[in-house]
């Protein structure tokens, strides 16, 4: 169990995304603090994010073919015969159109072009204090809080349930939201999706003192509040 200090950094720079730097005092932060009034995310339709690989076939076409191509972190990348590409935000089949047209206004007659995922980098979570296995993990579409800590081989024997933190980040909105992962799990309180670069605290024995009164004193649970 990874033991924090002043402050929650988010992850030790293997991971793309925002990393979380909890190092404002906890009351000045509770005095600013407002809930969100954001629902929960839609399921992800499995698009393509920055650090992620694909591999572009075009159909007789081996010298614009490429067996693994990284999204940059501005969410792009560089085919010849098409230039530089917005893959960000979009399915593999969304692309491999896009990639299809831009060829056939060029030079290529009815190019057929299939896009395939080699690594998802984007879609990675953060579990971590009272698991079996903290650490980062890959989580596919449609993955909830409680899939993430399965990942991390469920929570430990004396783990804290009904105090568990997921750190969001979405823009320049920090946000954070705690769970009793009992009524989760009995399906008595939602469970939240997750999204990309979202950092799981279960318990808070990890984080300063003055963090977890923070935590401990949220006035709603469910509900994504300002830090």
């Amino acid at each position: 169990m990874a033991l924090l200090g002043t402050a929650l950094p988010l992850l030790a720079g293997c991971m793309a995304g925002p990393r979380y730097k909890l190092t404002d005092p906890p009351q000045a932060a509770q005095r600013q603090t407002a809930p969100l009034e954001m629902p929960l995310p839609a399921a992800d339709p499995g698009t393509l994010g920055p650090d992620d690989k694909i591999a572009i076939v075009v159909a007789r076409e081996p010298d614009l073919s490429a067996a693994s191509v990284m999204i940059d972190a501005n969410g792009t990348f560089s085919m010849p015969g098409v230039g530089r590409i917005k893959a960000v935000g979009h399915t593999p089949d969304e692309l491999a159109r896009q990639i299809s047209a831009s060829l056939a206004a060029n030079y290529i007659n009815q190019p057929q072009v299939s896009i395939n995922i080699v690594e998802r980098a984007s879609r990675r979570v953060t579990v971590e204090g009272a698991v079996t296995q903290p650490g980062i993990y890959q989580y596919p579409v449609g993955a909830t809080l409680v899939d993430a800590i399965a990942l991390a081989h469920g929570p430990v024997r004396a783990a804290k349930l009904d105090r568990v933190a997921i750190f969001r980040t979405e823009g320049d909105v920090r946000s954070v939201a705690v769970f009793d992962f009992k009524l989760v799990r009995a399906g008595r309180m939602s469970n939240p999706r997750l999204l990309p670069g979202d950092r799981i605290e279960v318990g808070f024995s990890g984080l300063t003192q003055a963090w977890q009164d923070f935590l401990q004193a949220a006035p709603v649970f469910n509900v994504f509040t300002r830090f």
